[in-house]
């Protein structure tokens, strides 16, 4: 069954900015137009933002070494994603979005050629969908550890060797269309702050347990969030 959660609380400060957008930097070294554009993006950003998530479990059926296949016949084809459910009877499917306005905003400041708040405004967006779908993750794995199963990390199309063209299967199982989300033709997702993930859970003798899926990736040391990876 597909459930949808809206209450999320993401609390994200002018240190959180400083932090994710460059780890090595103090907020007592930041210019002070840099310093007012980001308190302007936080202020914007708190009433723009709109997290919401939708999720749903489904029976994976079979795990071959190259593809998985789940019910409703979606076939997610991935080499990695399968080594990494080995041992999972089932697999969580989820959206995350924080919605357009904040988008748009940031669209809006561009135009009126405030680029400072605008770069701001846009990291924050970063940051916040990126938290959500950590929050989301977290919650829909300690609900799966408290009926008794152990869980594996999670994975989102665009990692590793996942294409992005899996999205279509994920759509296929969730209609994020309900929390606002579509795919593109280049099966991108609108509102970009947007993202897709799945885990695996099931007996914990069988789950295999490994580090995060980002650990492998060959982006892994160029990463703009790479600093924050360890915290998830």
């Amino acid at each position: 069954m597909v459930e949808i959660k809206k209450d999320w609380n993401i609390p994200i400060t002018v240190e959180t900015l400083v932090k994710w957008g460059n780890p090595r930097r103090s907020i007592s070294a930041l210019p002070t137009a840099t310093l007012l554009a980001y308190e302007r993006a936080v202020a914007m950003g708190a009433d723009l933002a709109r997290p919401a998530a939708i999720y749903k479990d489904v029976k994976i059926l079979e795990n071959l070494p190259d593809k998985v296949t789940v019910e409703e016949g979606v076939t997610f084809k991935s080499p990695h994603l399968a080594s990494l459910l080995d041992g999972a009877e089932r697999l969580v499917v989820m959206c995350r979005t924080i919605g357009p306005d904040l988008e748009n905003a940031v669209t809006s400041l561009q135009d009126k050629g405030d680029v400072a708040t605008a770069f701001a405004l846009d990291l924050y967006g970063s940051v916040a969908v990126s938290l959500l779908g950590r929050n989301v993750s977290s919650f829909l794995q300690e609900r799966a550890r408290r009926d008794g199963f152990e869980t594996t990390v999670h994975m989102s199309p665009g990692q590793l060797d996942w294409s992005v063209r899996d999205q279509v299967g994920i759509f296929r199982l969730l209609n994020p269309e309900a929390i606002g989300v579509v795919l593109t033709p280049s099966f991108m997702m609108k509102p970009v702050k947007s993202s897709t993930a799945v885990f695996g859970y099931g007996p914990a003798e069988k789950i295999k347990k490994g580090a995060l899926a980002c650990e492998r990736c060959p982006k892994r040391h160029h990463c703009t969030f790479r600093g924050n990876a360890d915290e998830e």
